[in-house]
């Protein structure tokens, strides 16, 4: 017999059944596709159970009654004692009692469907002991949110190898480049999602913080089950991440599951927490900072610029223009192979980084031997008045990346460039420095005189031995 046949002929739900097999009253047989297999006995016992307990009966007593530890005669007249200190309230099972007294039943012989006929006729509903005969549902809404919102981060993280392995510096993360985030991770979610409850009964944000979802059988729930779950997460858990929508659908989520409502997802489900041991919440942290460390390294390993080691002019120069773009920097201008600046034509609507003051470019100075670029300057001079590293700043940058992120010593920084300190110095007024990076020698000189209105800035880089 199955458990909807079970419903359908003892009136119990299946959430009370489940409860009553939880607690041994019944022992169904397994089917070899692992369904449970209830018996006429099993049918008979819920029968008896369910009378008892509409009879107002304690679960404990019935338990005992079942197990043999007391006969029912004996639990109806302790019964009959509670019932007629609340006689008001339990008039109905008291006659019913007193009925089935008279009759002399036996546990084992008990005509429960007759009993039953005649309570519930008598009955505006069934009686509010069934309430409580159901598997707890599980709260627990920040374990919830935050296995939730791994699992999206996990789906997202997804994306990051294959963008930075086409070219895409995941670092700038723009408007448009979020919302892909955002939809990648709630369409792998949808498709992702259901194959995980129905193969594992966990995503791996559950798992990982001991929580697991069966449908109501206890089973793994099928997989147009599943997917149904998720739509309603989705929709009504996290309100497809809309913005002001969301934080409505997440709050309304919270304290629904805090007051132990049943949530809109859920009704065909159960969620199970395994325990809340220590170490399930840090392994989410470390497995976090993991994910993040192994996509910042793969962004990192992955940056211009790709020509490297004994580097010629031309290699330089394409090397200025990959970093270029890869950082998104606007110069309207890049380099050519020998180093001479060459116009790109502008796009509507794009912000220059020339001022109108500056009329010529200052150049690029390379020193070479045997073919291999071993130095280069970058000269700004002109009259005082107008002559500023603001304008060309973004130049010198680019060609320190160009330049000493090409030698074979250099390792990139996991957060923050090890150029960072160079880049301190170039922000002062009149930068003055002489220091060596990755074995080039960096300086910069300034020749600012207190008197005449000329002015120049050298910035230099050379390989040392």
């Amino acid at each position: 017999m199955t458990i909807k046949e079970m419903e359908a002929r003892t009136g119990l739900t299946r959430a009370n059944i489940r409860f009553y097999e939880a607690e041994g009253l019944i022992t169904p047989e397994r089917r070899p596709n692992g369904y449970r297999d209830y018996s006429e006995e099993d049918m008979a016992v819920l029968q008896r159970v369910k009378l008892l307990r509409s009879l107002h009966m304690s679960l404990e007593e019935i338990k005992a009654i079942h197990a043999g530890d007391h006969s029912l005669s004996q639990a109806l007249d302790r019964h009959l004692v509670k019932l007629e200190q609340d006689q008001a309230d339990l008039e109905r099972s008291k006659t019913i009692c007193q009925s089935m007294q008279g009759d002399g039943v036996r546990y084992e012989t008990l005509d429960a469907p007759r009993y039953l006929e005649e309570l519930e006729r008598a009955a505006q509903g069934p009686p509010a002991e069934f309430a409580s005969d159901q598997l707890p549902r599980v709260k627990a809404p920040w374990r919830r949110y935050f296995a939730r919102s791994f699992d999206l981060f996990l789906y997202a993280s997804l994306l990051d190898p294959i963008l930075i392995l086409q070219g895409v510096n995941i670092s700038n993360v723009g408007s448009g480049l979020d919302l892909l985030y955002m939809v990648v991770s709630l369409l792998l979610m949808y498709l992702l999602e259901p194959i995980f409850l129905s193969k594992w009964g966990s995503t791996p944000g559950k798992a990982i913080l001991g929580l697991w979802v069966t449908d109501l059988d206890g089973e793994r729930m099928t997989l147009s089950d599943a997917r149904s779950r998720t739509a309603g997460v989705l929709w009504r858990g996290m309100g497809l991440t809309i913005p002001i929508y969301e934080w409505v659908r997440n709050y309304k989520s919270y304290t629904a599951c805090e007051e132990g409502k049943v949530l809109d997802w859920e009704t065909d489900s159960l969620l199970a927490l395994k325990d809340t041991k220590v170490w399930r919440p840090v392994l989410l942290v470390v497995l976090v900072l993991g994910v993040t460390f192994g996509t910042v390294g793969l962004n990192n390993l992955m940056a211009p610029p790709h020509n490297t080691g004994d580097i010629t002019v031309a290699e330089f120069c394409e090397n200025f223009n990959e970093v270029a773009d890869y950082a998104d920097v606007n110069l309207d201008y890049t380099l050519d192979a020998q180093g001479n600046w060459v116009e790109v034509p502008r796009e509507d609507n794009v912000i220059v980084l020339w001022p109108d003051t500056v009329t010529s470019l200052p150049t690029f100075t390379f020193r070479e031997e045997d073919g291999v670029l071993t130095g280069l300057t970058y000269t700004i001079e002109g009259e005082q008045g107008g002559i500023i590293l603001a304008p060309y700043n973004d130049h010198i940058i680019l060609a320190l990346m160009a330049f000493v992120s090409a030698q074979e010593d250099y390792r990139p920084g996991l957060f923050s460039s090890p150029l960072e300190p160079v880049l301190e110095a170039l922000s002062d007024f009149m930068p003055r420095m002489n220091t060596t990076l990755f074995g080039v020698r960096i300086t910069c000189v300034t020749d600012w005189p207190p008197e005449g209105d000329y002015a120049k800035i050298e910035f230099s880089m050379d390989k040392v031995e």
